[in-house]
């Protein structure tokens, strides 16, 4: 797809993975009204069937195709096996947005290593293992990879030691994929959205901790709407870093230009939290 613009999404064929809820239902949504052919990829059957559902009516044209599997990307001998079977079927992906993940926050001596690894298994692993598995056909139909990090893969935040390595891990592979698959016309983006409201999120906020909540209270919140039309707009600009958000983009060149400010911002919050617990 040389020359990306909004008419190469239509007739593409996009896999999204974490396309059952959150931001890859969003993308999933925008791609659609696009005219893109969808392939939803989570582990939750019933998630994975209530989102085709409400994506069908997102569909602008007769032949517009929508599908769904039910897979866990930590699970890299099913991926192997599963996802290349599907491609028979619906079809070689142009695009393919790695967005399942899972989040975890406590103090670091809280996390056990199966917890870490799970962490790092799903998010880290399994996208190098969907993107392993897929990178042929992208290579053959040059076509786009957007692996979706977080604001957390660029400032390493408190409570964050097993999610942070994942997101940063992630950065770090798109950086490395980008410059091998360019020879052959595939663009590498990589996403870093800020704390966004979607249902992990009110899942984490049961137990999360008091400083975490500060924290991610300076930031503000982005609905997944916001993030998906940033993700459309930054491919279409084939920028390689797509961070969405003012506040979340004055976090990313702070960091890059004066990294020890949000060191010593983040400092402040969780001495003044912890100050107050005492």
């Amino acid at each position: 797809m040389p020359n990306m613009n909004k008419g190469d999404f239509i007739g593409a064929n996009a896999y999204i993975t974490g396309g059952s809820s959150g931001i890859g239902f969003a993308i999933a949504g925008e791609m659609m009204e696009l005219g893109s052919n969808v392939l939803l990829v989570a582990r939750d059957e019933k998630k994975l069937a209530q989102a085709a559902a409400k994506l069908e009516a997102k569909k602008n044209s007769n032949g517009q195709r929508l599908d769904w599997l039910s897979l866990d990307i930590g699970d890299w001998q099913r991926l192997k096996s599963l996802l290349p079977e599907k491609v028979k079927t619906f079809g070689p992906p142009d695009i393919l947005v790695n967005c399942a993940g899972i989040a975890y926050t406590h103090y670091f001596e809280k996390i056990d290593y199966q917890r870490f690894t799970e962490v790092i298994n799903t998010n880290l692993m399994g996208t190098w293992g969907v993107t392993r598995a897929l990178v042929q056909y992208l290579k053959e139909r040059r076509g786009y990879i957007v692996n979706v990090s977080s604001s957390l893969g660029f400032i390493g935040s408190f409570g964050y030691t097993a999610y942070a390595p994942s997101k940063f891990g992630i950065v770090g592979f798109s950086e490395a994929l980008r410059p091998e698959l360019k020879p052959f016309g595939v663009r590498v983006s990589v996403l870093c959205p800020a704390d966004t409201d979607t249902p992990q999120l009110v899942e984490d906020r049961r137990n999360m901790l008091p400083e975490v909540q500060a924290l991610n209270g300076a930031v503000g919140l982005m609905q997944p709407q916001e993030v998906a039309k940033a993700l459309i707009n930054g491919m279409i600009k084939e920028r390689f870093m797509i961070i969405p958000g003012f506040m979340n983009k004055l976090a990313y060149l702070l960091k890059r230009i004066a990294p020890w400010l949000p060191n010593l911002i983040m400092d402040g919050i969780v001495k003044n939290v912890q100050r107050k617990g005492e």
